[in-house]
């Protein structure tokens, strides 16, 4: 899978009580290869999730959100996505971050890297990611 900084709402930044959103202006998107998003939580936490819904709207500011999906990724399950419905695309996406249960039993800071992307392979992702939490 291959980051592209402009379709990224998180790169590895911390996870706090909320951490929200940035806004990206997608066009009208590309008939052949549907977007697909895609969240991912690091660190060496032992309890904890996260949830992050993805959002679009016609303008920048977000007058009126609409929610398109919902991730939820925890300690078991770190790497969480899905493909976007062509028709969610309302020219402009955001991702909203709410931790759900506090994050326990690590000395690392987690981190939360969410993107768009055009394929993925979640399976197997961490090793590519090059970060796995602890058991």
């Amino acid at each position: 899978m291959i980051y592209d900084k402009m379709n990224m709402f998180s790169d590895k930044a911390p996870i706090s009580t909320t951490t929200s959103n940035v806004v990206r202006n997608l066009g009208d998107g590309v008939a052949v290869c549907p977007l697909k998003a895609i969240v991912a939580i690091s660190g060496d936490s032992t309890a904890g999730q996260i949830t992050a819904t993805l959002q679009t709207s016609v303008d920048e500011a977000f007058t009126t959100p609409i929610p398109v999906a919902t991730y939820v990724a925890t300690w078991e399950d770190p790497v969480v996505g899905g493909p976007i419905p062509y028709s969610a695309n309302k020219g402009y996406f955001r991702m909203v971050f709410a931790t759900d249960t506090a994050f326990a039993g690590g000395t690392l800071t987690p981190t939360i890297t969410a993107a768009l992307v055009y394929d993925m392979d979640i399976e197997g992702q961490l090793e590519t990611y090059g970060e796995k939490p602890q058991p």
